[in-house]
């Protein structure tokens, strides 16, 4: 007796306990603002045991409608905060339509017929559809990371939880079991003990990802160009590093690119025009680059990008495309017909050359563009004619 009542008050006690830690972790990112649903699920999951434990209101059908309908809620929040978390954009209104049958079959199955057991098997099947629901959409959106993985493998353990549980409880302990008796069943005990497990479980859960989420960006930002949210120099020779280490025998590519007469551009128009030149550029590298592409913004107007399986003509005809883009494109702040160019030079993996060789070469044939008149590509097959041609004049 003591021992289910301590039951039923140890899970809203868990759940305000991890309702103000969501809350203090939200105050320090208040940009994730999935947080909050997170802490209005737990709350409202708070309420509905509050409804239940306190009997208010005394009459048990409006007492199961309106604790039923604030679980929901609670789940309904809950995943919603997780699918923001991850950009999932569908899935909502399926998990609306679930609840609205659960709700509406908890009252026809107290005012239409009254049947307590069909009312036990609506609320657990219907929760642990929800569940399952929700760990489909998380497997479908993709499990990125640990955290991910951690979420996914809780969510689903707990909706396959309700299942069994229910039909055990009911079936087998607690056959034959009368209304007034319910609060001291089997079931009960069984349903808070696991409620207990499945709380903890789903808020250390969320919580480890929402932690290693902001430490993948605090160290993305480490690595990451305020300005134009490509790679820093630092971030992008670790990257490329990495790639070059990894990769088999196929064709590699760096290209080194320069925005033509930038101190002009500065001196002429101010800093501000010459940031807008810097972050139109760096989207039009990234409109160019495909998925397993490394861009960085190495100096002031200076960019490299690493392109594997990519040889001289496919980083010839990248560079092409964004050189004529670029020289297409107008600029904010300055004069209307005045255009923008850009230089680059090419280079291609000899073997298993280190990434401070394959840069060098690149920033050679950038010198070489420049030389060359700039608003040119330079790959490093022309560099013994441009370099004759150079000594000729």
């Amino acid at each position: 007796m003591s021992g289910v009542w301590f039951l039923s008050l140890l899970n809203p006690i868990i759940a305000s306990v991890f309702a103000f830690v969501f809350l203090a972790l939200w105050f320090h990112q208040r940009a994730r603002r999935y947080i909050l649903g997170i802490v209005a699920a737990a709350l409202l999951y708070v309420a509905g045991c509050t409804v239940q434990l306190s009997k208010f209101p005394a009459d048990v059908g409006y007492n199961a409608a309106v604790s039923a309908t604030l679980y929901s809620a609670s789940i309904y929040l809950l995943f919603a905060g997780i699918f923001k978390r991850k950009n999932i954009t569908d899935g909502y209104l399926l998990l609306a339509a679930i609840i609205v049958s659960i709700i509406g079959a908890i009252i026809y199955f107290y005012f239409v017929v009254n049947n307590l057991y069909m009312r036990v098997y609506v609320l657990n099947f219907g929760f642990g559809a929800l569940f399952l629901i929700a760990a489909y959409r998380l497997w479908r959106a993709g499990a990125a990371g640990v955290g991910d993985r951690i979420l996914f493998w809780v969510i689903l353990a707990s909706g396959i939880q309700f299942f069994p549980r229910t039909v055990l409880a009911l079936e087998v302990f607690d056959r034959g079991l009368l209304p007034r008796e319910f609060g001291h069943s089997i079931f009960w005990l069984w349903l808070n003990f696991s409620l207990v497990i499945v709380i903890i479980g789903l808020a250390l859960a969320v919580l480890t990802a929402v932690v290693l989420d902001i430490i993948d960006d605090l160290k993305k930002d480490g690595s990451t160009d305020l300005m134009t949210g490509l790679l820093n120099r630092r971030g992008f020779e670790e990257r490329a590093g990495l790639m070059l280490a990894g990769a088999g025998t196929g064709p590699i590519s760096m290209v080194y690119c320069d925005i033509d007469h930038f101190k002009a551009i500065n001196d002429a128009h101010g800093h501000a025009a010459g940031d807008g030149v810097i972050k139109e550029f760096a989207v039009l590298l990234a409109a160019e680059m495909r998925a397993d592409d490394i861009a960085g913004r190495i100096g002031g107007e200076e960019f490299a990008i690493l392109l594997p399986d990519a040889d001289i003509d496919g980083a010839r005809a990248f560079s092409e495309r964004v050189r004529r883009n670029l020289e297409r494109s107008r600029f904010e702040g300055l004069q209307e017909h005045q255009g923008v160019t850009a230089s680059f030079g090419i280079a291609t993996r000899n073997g298993q050359e280190h990434l401070h060789d394959l840069t060098r070469r690149a920033d050679k044939m950038l010198y070489v563009a420049k030389r060359s008149g700039r608003n040119c590509v330079r790959p490093q097959e022309n560099t013994v004619v441009d370099l004759r041609s150079q000594a000729k004049a």
